[in-house]
């Protein structure tokens, strides 16, 4: 008998004595990831990520300018959406990136 995931964790596979391979889909018992705008990483989310954050609001995916972390949505463009899960978090405490 075994149990196994696959690397990206989104199958297990079980094995039984008897030969039989059983392949499980774990996608959607997968909790999505909240975003972290925590992007100075002082355990803070406050006013200096806030002025990174805007360093980087209006660019979207494909221009040079672009960095994933801060489309916290990640719908391909740093936008409003971005801004308020931005807004949402400041003041909390976020996580080590």
């Amino acid at each position: 008998r075994s149990v196994s995931f696959s690397p990206d964790g989104t199958t297990l596979s079980s094995g039984s004595e008897d030969g039989t391979i059983l392949l499980w889909d774990m996608a959607p018992y997968i909790t999505p990831q909240t975003p972290n705008p925590d992007f100075d990483g002082d355990g803070t989310v406050g006013i200096l990520d806030f002025l990174i954050f805007v360093e980087h609001f209006g660019v979207s995916q494909g221009a040079m300018e672009y960095d994933a972390r801060y489309d916290l949505d990640g719908d391909g463009t740093i936008g409003v959406s971005d801004f308020l899960i931005f807004v949402n978090a400041f003041g909390k405490a976020g996580s080590s990136n």
